[in-house]
């Protein structure tokens, strides 16, 4: 698991982040993973609080992959030839933090809501890796407040160069999401098609939308392995 951090004020309050680990919110009624980050300023001025924003975006080239992981990946990326081009940086989502007054340090949680949506990018990458770490990283704005030597309230803006790496181990995004929804996947569909699915349920009793699904699937391979039979 790597960590690095990034000085966020320039004259005065002169913070800095880093990350150091990624935990499921306990008791939580949707998944979500909390995200350990410890700011320490060592002028020891008083931080009366920072407005953050923070931009987790997912850097695929900072890791390599096994030849499964490279054919799930191939709607994200395109042919591995072409990897070298492709695999940059995208966003996987924004949160907003105010982080609480503190002297000398403080630790804080950034909540990113977890979605098992596979439409989007982010998760789709996450449901394709196997073992190993989603290299991340927290690129940072917002404003610093504090208290200069006389005492009054300052404001400095959080650099557009602030940032913090972390690497998330895929096993701890799984076990959340699992956790809620173990053993299922979300696709998005037309509503046209949502309708149909609920008519061909009906006409057929079948239980499930899935299982119309699954009977479909099944009746589409049927005829391709009559056809490899020779009849």
């Amino acid at each position: 698991m790597s960590t690095s951090s990034q000085v966020v004020g320039g004259s005065g309050a002169t913070p800095r982040i880093e990350i150091v680990a990624a935990e499921p919110q306990r008791f939580a009624a949707t998944p979500i993973m909390n995200f350990k980050a410890r700011i320490t300023e060592h002028s020891q001025r008083e931080i009366y609080t920072i407005a953050l924003s923070c931009q987790i975006n997912i850097d695929p080239a900072r890791r390599s992959y096994d030849p499964n992981a490279r054919a799930a990946l191939f709607d994200l990326f395109g042919e591995p030839e072409r990897w070298g081009a492709t695999t940059r940086s995208f966003i996987w989502t924004q949160v907003d933090v105010l982080v609480k007054s503190f002297t000398g340090h403080q630790t804080f949680d950034i909540p990113v809501a977890c979605s098992f949506d596979t439409e989007l990018a982010a998760v789709k990458y996450f449901y394709s890796v196997t073992g190993g770490e989603v290299p991340l990283t927290f690129m940072f704005s917002g404003t610093v407040f504090y208290r200069d030597d006389s005492g009054e309230l300052r404001l400095v803006q959080v650099p557009w160069t602030c940032d913090a790496r972390f690497g998330m181990p895929v096993e701890t995004w799984r076990g959340l999401v699992d956790h809620f929804y173990p053993n299922r996947a979300w696709i998005g569909v037309q509503r046209e098609t949502l309708d149909a699915l609920r008519a061909y349920r009906q006409a057929g009793g079948l239980p499930s939308l899935e299982a119309c699904v699954v009977e479909l699937l099944e009746r589409v391979d049927s005829p391709a392995r009559t056809g490899e039979g020779g009849t």
